[in-house]
């Protein structure tokens, strides 16, 4: 009786002080995405939540979980009726319209209160959290099988940024998991081997950062495989310029070692992506004198640098990171965010070494290299 009295109080006094909120079947805090939820929640949130429970900044956010997609499925009878309509098509058919009829399906089919109302506390609790009445997220697809030995479905699945008000974000969530079933993701399943239902998905809600500049860091060097280089992307505004490649933007060689500048290439930033006024995102054009200068400083690049070799020192392989710098930042102190991390799953370590291009000195070099750095 004691002992369930202290873990009682405990939990309240967190609540209070603002340090965490109760995860549930359908809702999983970040901080809560690891160990055994890291299932619930695909590779995506749970890396999320490591860096959070290791100290690296990310904004705060939530997981609706596989279950709740899965009830939504099962509850509803939609998982019937995907099933059905599997069962009609063969695999020769006509994928498009197999995959939009699952998608009009999921879309036009309403929530079941319980999870409804799961996501609506959630985004209320973030609220409280952040101090913000109706915070503008990101809500962000996250499948179970993300990042597989044999498999990435990385980048296959929907991201909606600058989403206001529970309404939107339940919408948006719907969104998220009809795009399991968007044609590309479909054939890459079945391309791959896997059935449609085999993949789950569940859904983060991200706190959205004001970017003043973001991009994607790689650990490694993803064109050569290089393990001694890591390579910066970066453009103003938000990171989807970057990842969805709308603009050319600045690429910086940086030295794993030494986090020593070794090449930059700056882009021409015609165009930026920023938060909308009342939600949403717009691209906007940068003004002339921002469009050939760098958008990182030398300062910004060591620090991105020295994260992302910790991030790999930590997880223990190459990754490929998200990141944003607020506008709140000064040059004396920049305010970082992580928003997403994964694997690099595309490029093999062993590959540098073994390019038959390179002369045989080097590779005796990199060798003794590799021995000295421990990389």
């Amino acid at each position: 009786m004691v002992l369930m009295v202290m873990s009682l109080f405990f939990q309240m006094s967190k609540r209070a002080i603002g340090m965490m909120f109760t995860s549930t079947a359908f809702i999983c805090w970040f901080e809560d995405c690891i160990g055994e939820r890291s299932a619930d929640v695909g590779n995506k949130l749970s890396g999320l939540g490591r860096m959070l429970n290791d100290g690296v900044p990310v904004p705060p956010g939530f997981a609706v979980t596989r279950q709740a997609y899965e009830y939504f499925l099962e509850n509803t009878g939609v998982g019937k009726q995907i099933k059905k309509v599997v069962e009609l098509s063969t695999l020769s058919g006509d994928t498009r319209t197999l995959a939009e009829s699952i998608r009009e399906q999921i879309l036009v089919t309403p929530l079941p209160s319980e999870i409804e109302l799961a996501i609506a506390r959630a985004y209320e609790e973030l609220a409280q959290k952040t101090g913000r009445t109706s915070p503008e997220v990101a809500v962000r697809s996250s499948a179970t099988a993300e990042d597989m030995p044999d498999a990435s479905f990385a980048g296959l699945q929907d991201t909606f940024l600058a989403v206001v008000g529970v309404h939107q974000v339940l919408a948006n969530v719907q969104r998220c998991w009809a795009s399991l079933f968007t044609e590309r993701a479909v054939n890459y399943r079945l391309n791959m081997g896997y059935s449609f239902n085999e993949v789950s998905i569940s859904v983060g809600i991200q706190l959205m950062v004001a970017a003043d500049t973001a991009g994607v860091l790689f650990t490694i060097n993803p064109t050569t495989g290089n393990p001694f280089e890591m390579v910066i992307e970066a453009n103003w505004g938000l990171g989807e310029s970057v990842v969805q490649g709308l603009v050319t933007p600045d690429q910086y060689l940086v030295h794993k070692k030494s986090l020593d500048l070794v090449r930059e290439e700056i882009g021409t930033k015609h165009v930026q992506v920023v938060q909308g006024m009342n939600g949403g995102t717009t691209i906007k054009e940068v003004l002339p004198d921002y469009q050939t200068v760098p958008c990182l400083s030398s300062s910004e690049l060591k620090l991105l640098g020295d994260h992302g070799r910790s991030l790999e020192t930590k997880y223990g392989i190459p990754l490929d990171i998200e990141w944003a710098l607020s506008e709140l930042r000064t040059d004396r102190d920049p305010c970082l965010h992580f928003l997403q991390v994964r694997p690099i799953t595309t490029h093999y370590m062993g590959s540098w070494h073994k390019d038959p291009q390179r002369d045989p000195t080097d590779h005796i070099i990199d060798l003794l290299l590799s021995k000295r750095f421990s990389i």
